[in-house]
This record gives C-alpha cells, sequence and structure tokens, in this order.
C-alpha cells in the first residue's frame, strides 16, 4: 500500500469506527481514532441505505477529529460477503486469479455471478504442491454502494477488505503475542478466529454482542429506568451474572430483593448460552485437527471485554481454558492525544487490522490494466483521427447535419418522456412489495414450523419415551417426561441437541423413583428447548454449522 496516510473505515449496523493511519516500517502510526451511532435506520447489513444522513455525519466526526485525509480503506462488515477455504495446485501467483474466476461456480453453494471474487494464500504447501487459500466473494451492488459512498465523500479508494480478514491480518502481523484464538465481541456480533502457526485454521461470525445485554438489562427495570450508555456502564461496574450455568440452581431466594436479583442474574446469564455453545463447538473442531497443540488461552477483545463478571464465567464453563480480555491491543503505536484507541485499542482491531495489504476487492491486474490503456490509446488516435478527416472533407455540411439528428433526438426524447411516469409506477410497486415482504417476516412465529418440530422429535426420541405434558411459546417448548434411566435421559440430551430448531437444551428437576409393585425405576424431569431468537430456515442453519465444522 503505497499511502504514507489512510483513513480505515469499518461500518457495521450498530456504528461506524475508523482510525486514520501513518505507515512507518514494522507498525501503523494510529494518528486518530474515532466512533460514532449511525443515524437511525442509514445502515442495514453493511448497505448505505440513506446515505444523506450518513455522509452528514460522516463529515461532522471527521471535521470535529480533523481527520482531513482522502485516501481511505474500507473493511466491510456485512453477512452478504462469503468466503471458503479452497485447495489449488500449486500456480504463479499472477494465474490464481484467473484460476479462482473460471473455477467460481465450485466454491459456494450459491450463484456468485454478481459477485466480486479475491482471495489471500493462507499457505503454500510444498511438498503436496499445492496452495491453501482463502476466497471472497461480495456482492457487486455492496462494492458499488461504497465507491458511492467515496464518490460523494471524495475519497479515493485505497483497498475495500472484509473485517473478518482485517482481524486475521492484525493477528498474523502480531507473531510475538502467539495469539492463536481471538474472540472480537462487538455490539451485534463475535467474530471469532483461530491462528494455526500463525496461518488461518478457522473463521466463524455468530450474531451475539453487547447489544442483547444493554436492551436486556433497560428491559429488565432492575437499575430503573436507563439509557444505553447507563446500561453498559451497569455491565461494566456491576456483576449481573452467575459464576455458571450450574450456580443457577444453588441460589435460595429468600426476599423479595434476593429474588429480584435472581431473576436478572439468570435471564442474563442465559444469554450467554449461544456464545458457550459456539465456542464449545470451536474448540472441538480445533482440537480434533490438532490434537497435540490443544489451545489454552482464548483472548477477548472488543466491546465485551469490559463486562464485569464474564471472564469468571467463561472460565468456570470450560474449566482449564484461561480467557483474557484484550482492553488494548498489544504492541501499537498509538498518538497521546488518541484517547479512544489508548483506552479501548481493541475494539478498533479491525480498522487497524485494514492497514496491512492483504485481500481488496477493488483489485485490478495490472497487466491487463496496461493492455487495455494501450487498447484505449490505440481506439482514441484512430477515432480522433477520423474526425479531423470528416470535418476537413465535410466542414459546414456535416455541422447542418448535426442540427437536424439533435433536432430529431430531441423529438424522440420528448416522444418517450411517458417513461418517468412508468418508472415511477414501477418503483411504488417494488416499495410496496418491500413492505408486505417486510409485514410477512415480522409475523413468523415458530409455531408455523410445528409439524416439523414434531417430526423431528417422533425420529429423534428414544420409543419408550413417555411425554405427559407440552407446552410451546414462540420462544420455546417444555416437555415433562419419564424415561428408564438416567443414561438414557442424557442420550435423550444429546438427541435433542440435533434437533436444529433449538439453540440449547437443559434438563431442569430429575427425579428418580422405584414403583413399589415392580421394583421397576423410573426418572422424570422437564427438558427446555429454546428456539434460535432469529427466526431463519432451521435446515439451512443446520447445513451451515456442518459445512463450518467439516473437516477439509
Amino acid at each position: 500500500m503505497t499511502a504514507n496516510r489512510v483513513i480505515t473505515i469499518e461500518i457495521s449496523d450498530y456504528g461506524t469506527r475508523l482510525c486514520e493511519l501513518i505507515y512507518k516500517m514494522k507498525h501503523p502510526y494510529i494518528h486518530q481514532s474515532v466512533e460514532f451511532k449511525n443515524p437511525v435506520q442509514s445502515v442495514e447489513d453493511g448497505f448505505i441505505l440513506d446515505r444523506v444522513s450518513y455522509t452528514e455525519m460522516l463529515r461532522e466526526q471527521l471535521s470535529k477529529a480533523r481527520i482531513r485525509s482522502k485516501d481511505v480503506v474500507f473493511t466491510l462488515a456485512s453477512n452478504k460477503v462469503l468466503n471458503r477455504e479452497i485447495v489449488i495446485p500449486e500456480m504463479k501467483e499472477k494465474l490464481i486469479g484467473e484460476y479462482i474466476e473460471n473455477e467460481r461456480d465450485n466454491f459456494f453453494p450459491m450463484d456468485t455471478t454478481n459477485h466480486v471474487l479475491t482471495y489471500h494464500i493462507v499457505e503454500a504447501k510444498k511438498e503436496e504442491k499445492q496452495l491453501r487459500i482463502m476466497v471472497f466473494a461480495a456482492p457487486s451492488v455492496l462494492i458499488n454502494n461504497y465507491i458511492n459512498l467515496a464518490s460523494e465523500m471524495d475519497f479515493k479508494i485505497v483497498s475495500i477488505d472484509y473485517n473478518g480478514n482485517s482481524i486475521y491480518q492484525w493477528l498474523r502481523t502480531n507473531k510475538n503475542q502467539k495469539i492463536d484464538l481471538y474472540l472480537q465481541m462487538n455490539e451485534r456480533n463475535t467474530m471469532f478466529t483461530i491462528l494455526e502457526n500463525g496461518a488461518l485454521a478457522l473463521q466463524r461470525n455468530m450474531n451475539f454482542g453487547t447489544d442483547s445485554l444493554i436492551q436486556n438489562l433497560i428491559n429488565s427495570g432492575y437499575y430503573g429506568k436507563l439509557d444505553e450508555v447507563a446500561a453498559m456502564v451497569a455491565l461494566t461496574q456491576e456483576d449481573n451474572f452467575f459464576s455458571s450455568f450450574a450456580a443457577t440452581e444453588e441460589v435460595s431466594q429468600q426476599d423479595e430483593k434476593q429474588v429480584r436479583e435472581y431473576e436478572l442474574k439468570l435471564r442474563m446469564t442465559e444469554l450467554f448460552r449461544p456464545l458457550v455453545g459456539n465456542i464449545a463447538r470451536v474448540l472441538e473442531y480445533y482440537n480434533m485437527k490438532n490434537k497435540e497443540a490443544k489451545l489454552r488461552t482464548i483472548y477477548v477483545g472488543g466491546t465485551g471485554v469490559k463486562i464485569n463478571g464474564l471472564k469468571k464465567l467463561l472460565e468456570n464453563e470450560f474449566n482449564g481454558m484461561e480467557f483474557e480480555m484484550l482492553i488494548n491491543l498489544p504492541d501499537l503505536n498509538v498518538a497521546k492525544t488518541n484517547h479512544l484507541c489508548n483506552v479501548k485499542s481493541s475494539v478498533f482491531t479491525a480498522c487497524i487490522g485494514a492497514a496491512q495489504p492483504s485481500i481488496n476487492f477493488m483489485k485490478v491486474d495490472e497487466k491487463e490494466e496496461l493492455k487495455k490503456s494501450v487498447i484505449f490509446s490505440l481506439v482514441s488516435l484512430v477515432v480522433i483521427t477520423l474526425i479531423s478527416v470528416v470535418i476537413v472533407l465535410n466542414g459546414i455540411s456535416e455541422y447542418h447535419d448535426a442540427l437536424k439528428t439533435r433536432e430529431t433526438l430531441n423529438t424522440k426524447i420528448t416522444e418517450i418522456s411517458s417513461i418517468e411516469e412508468l418508472e415511477k409506477v414501477y418503483q411504488d410497486e417494488m416499495l410496496n412489495l418491500e413492505e408486505v415482504t417486510a409485514m410477512d417476516n415480522s409475523v413468523y412465529r415458530y409455531n408455523e414450523e410445528w409439524t416439523h418440530i414434531m417430526d423431528y422429535l417422533e425420529s429423534e426420541l428414544p420409543s419408550d419415551t413417555i411425554i405427559s405434558s407440552l407446552s410451546s411459546s414462540n420462544s420455546g417448548l417444555t416437555m415433562n417426561i419419564t424415561m428408564n434411566s438416567k443414561e438414557e435421559a442424557a442420550k435423550l440430551l444429546l438427541q435433542l441437541q440435533k434437533i436444529p430448531y433449538f439453540t440449547s437444551v437443559s434438563i431442569n428437576g430429575l427425579i428418580e423413583t422405584t414403583d413399589p409393585e415392580t421394583d421397576i425405576k423410573t426418572v422424570s424431569f422437564s427438558v427446555a428447548c429454546a428456539y434460535y431468537e432469529e427466526q431463519t430456515d432451521p435446515e439451512e442453519t443446520q447445513e451451515t454449522i456442518e459445512d463450518e465444522v467439516k473437516p477439509e
């Protein structure tokens, strides 16, 4: 990257973070950092929907920070960006781009015709004469969205990166710390990144962040009426969680205050089940592939590191693992006046990593560009020569012909001017369609999937299972069950966890009884199955999980 000073920008649904960096020999010098919450409904899944209000806010923030640089690197924070690790035959790097374009249909389980592809080399396997490559695909409309934003802001785009890759680039270049598993927990998402000998081994994103904790704390009313800032302060100053999931059953409730505290901590602790489950799956996948190099420390960065009680909860759930909270990233060169980056630099991990030269959705092959430039020059020369000859030979006659042509074109423009009304009607209909689709999605409930859920229960539950009662809500279902032994109950728990509709399954109130007449022992218990908060296609969810943990 040739620029001496550049702005790196990460735009998420929640807000925007950016850094102004000056490049040194080894590490970039972080001159200034800015973060702000986006205007309401201006950004959705990385797309700038309301460019007018967003650019106005961005200009205001840049002006306040006295940032005047025009070279910019965008790092995309969108679920629309696809990535897939592939292994290809060893070849010269200048041929890789063409190879990927020719084989793009084999990389992703969807049509990527309207996507821009790029890549970076993860590892060169010399003995096998192969290359491990991470391929990225971003919708062309998303790339154009950022190109238009840059044009509106009078920016020159140096590169367009992906925030998952930006985080990996910071980890890869920070070799002294040997960070092999890093969780970037921001407001709306958590990114898991695992390195193996400095190379990317696994990366996974989940829709969980501090925003759900803040909203639940506000809705609980435990601390009275709070806004988001006050709720975040309460999360950092007070321990609002149990030390483990098992500890939720060990607390004795005496007075009303203790009951309210118990209910708050139970509700807040349960929010971490999806995160703990994903960490467990990621560790299981990594340890399965690396039996002799198991991870011992997990590093956590982002807005979640200051949450009081999170470290204790995670370490108790993962006995033997150490969790290190990185409020500030190590080995950074930060200006003393850059207060934000000095007190919480890990929230800017993607912005800092985007400074490293890696993937670029704007990359153009230099030879192809040179070839196009030569062809353009030749064509321009021919056109200019022809125009000169025409002017010399035809003179004023050609001028009069041009006037007549202009009149004809103006007449045609008048004749087809009605197309503007048709375009307006079309746009109105498309807006109505979007509103109807949004309304249909908003009223969706899991009860619509009840037939499929019952099919799963019928296939997964053992034949001798006795269900005495079953109730369902939009958040989950509960069952009272009787079985022959605790072993069968444990097996049932594993079977239920395979059902893709459930994000978590727990067994409570297990009681073992013996029939005095037959001397037959049975166990009775209740099972709570929580649905995924985001109501998506469960079959799609299951396929995604299986793909991510499938060995190469």
